[in-house]
């Protein structure tokens, strides 16, 4: 694991929430790139359905919804990505999602039911379709990555050096 994925699983496994700042667009419309998640450990909690996650695969932090679970692992998705993630083990969770800000503002996750019925449109494959219909009628082509990583590391300003 790389250092700030590693730095990020340390504090939310002492019991430390963090806030990380969203690059990426798999969980449009309802996270976005410059968005900032709280993300709190899990504490005891109890995953639930439409929940989302903060893991680690591939040494990179990863924000995804849980769209439901198969023998016992989960099953993560972002919401436009057009493929589930790699099946994940609940230990691997490394917190959830219990906040967003978009400029400052707090926006709305909405009740239980409603993060639901959104992982139940992610998994479908419906917002995936969705996104990508919106991008062909915009013009836009579909390069881009299908994953919302978490956090590029600080680079130094070399005009502030001295």
């Amino acid at each position: 694991m790389t250092a700030v994925p590693a730095l990020v699983a340390g504090l939310l496994r002492d019991g430390t929430g963090v806030r990380l700042g969203v690059t990426g667009h798999s969980m449009a419309p309802f996270v976005r790139t410059g968005d900032v998640l709280t993300i709190e450990p899990l504490r005891g909690r109890r995953l639930s359905r439409g929940d989302v996650v903060l893991s680690a695969p591939d040494r990179r932090l990863v924000a995804h919804r849980i769209v439901g679970w198969r023998g016992g692992r989960l099953r993560l998705r972002g919401d436009v990505a057009p493929a589930e993630d790699a099946a994940l083990a609940p230990a691997d969770v490394l917190g959830v999602v219990t906040r967003v800000e978009r400029g400052g503002r707090k926006v709305r996750l909405g009740p239980r039911s409603v993060r639901a019925a959104i992982a139940w449109l992610s998994r479908s494959g419906l917002l995936h379709a969705l996104a990508r219909t919106r991008e062909r009628l915009r013009g836009h082509g579909s390069s881009r990555s299908p994953h919302m990583d978490l956090p590029r590391p600080p680079t130094a300003d070399p005009s502030s050096a001295s």
